[in-house]
């Protein structure tokens, strides 16, 4: 992403200068990462596959770009922040200091919002390249505890190419 960012030719031309890199080095290396994939092999934990349209937006082709590495771009006055969506621990500590007065917490998602299975499909290289589906990726145990059955999410991954990516 950072080199769309940067395009003057393709992209939005952002300033090299612009862009947080001690926050984009570590995340990149973590999509370099080798997995393992069935069959005895590895593979790079995300890659960028694809072609972007650049009639489309700029930010509409950065949203479909972050659906390669489950990633997000920040856009902040410190500088741009491009990161991938490995989970990392939190390196803050929340507690009554942060409160400004009375509180109200709640931790359910919106039943609009809730899934617990989640099936699409990927740009398959094997396939010429035309959309098909993946495997369906489920979870019996969230199906129990959320006492609902299926829920499906529905997602389509224009940047992946292959299928145990487009699992992960």
């Amino acid at each position: 992403r950072t080199d769309y960012l940067r395009s003057s030719r393709f992209g939005p031309a952002f300033l090299s200068t612009e862009i947080d890199w001690p926050t984009v080095i570590p995340h990149a290396n973590s999509c370099e990462d080798l997995v393992s994939i069935p069959g005895s092999t590895t593979q790079a934990r995300y890659r960028f596959n694809g072609v972007i349209d650049v009639a489309d937006a700029p930010k509409s082709i950065l949203e479909s770009m972050q659906s390669s590495d489950h990633g997000v771009t920040l856009f902040l006055p410190e500088g741009i922040k491009v990161m991938d969506g490995i989970w990392a621990v939190s390196s803050h500590t929340i507690d009554d200091t942060w409160l400004a007065g009375a509180y109200a917490y709640t931790s359910a998602v919106a039943t609009d919002d809730a899934y617990n299975a989640v099936r699409g499909q990927y740009l398959s290289e094997a396939e010429d390249f035309t959309l098909i589906e993946f495997a369906p990726r489920t979870s019996s145990a969230y199906e129990t505890e959320d006492g609902v059955g299926r829920v499906w999410q529905d997602i389509v991954l224009p940047y992946t190419n292959e299928e145990f990516a487009a699992q992960r």
